[in-house]
């Protein structure tokens, strides 16, 4: 199980990358609230990493050109081999059948393996646009 520490480290540190992103693109908070779809107090949140964003946030700021890569891996998008095109509604399904299946674990898996887990369906799913919830189902049970 994630502590809570970790958890805190974890979202301080994408909070960080969402502040550098929106300074590098010469922005308000307000303005970056707006771009990702949240109150202004939301993004407050996330950038003072008492909240972690959403992938439908995280999808509205890709589609305004942000390098969510880097807000999410630490990585800048070239160099992580991240695709150039992401399909968002594929994502977001991906990542909520991952944090359901998460849910109902006793033992909840660290973000980190949760990240890895949405990656590589993702990879697998990208070519037909449809998550196979069967296949994902079957993968998970592997999950220790």
């Amino acid at each position: 199980m994630v502590k809570p520490a970790q958890q805190k480290a974890v979202f301080s540190e994408v909070g960080a990358r969402i502040r550098e992103e929106r300074k590098k693109l010469g922005i308000t908070q307000s303005a970056m609230a707006k771009l990702g779809g949240v109150s202004n107090a939301t993004q407050g949140y996330y950038e003072s990493g008492e909240r972690s964003p959403n992938t439908e946030y995280l999808g509205r700021l890709y589609k305004e050109g942000v390098d969510v890569c880097y807000i999410v891996t630490g990585q800048k998008g070239a160099k992580s081999g991240m695709p150039a095109n992401i399909d968002v509604e594929l994502l977001s399904s991906i990542q909520e059948a991952v944090d359901e299946w998460d849910s109902k674990r006793t033992i909840p898996v660290r973000l980190k393996t949760k990240s890895e887990l949405v990656a590589l369906f993702y990879a697998q799913f990208a070519e037909t646009g449809q998550a196979n919830t069967e296949i994902m189902r079957r993968h998970l049970r592997l999950v220790k």
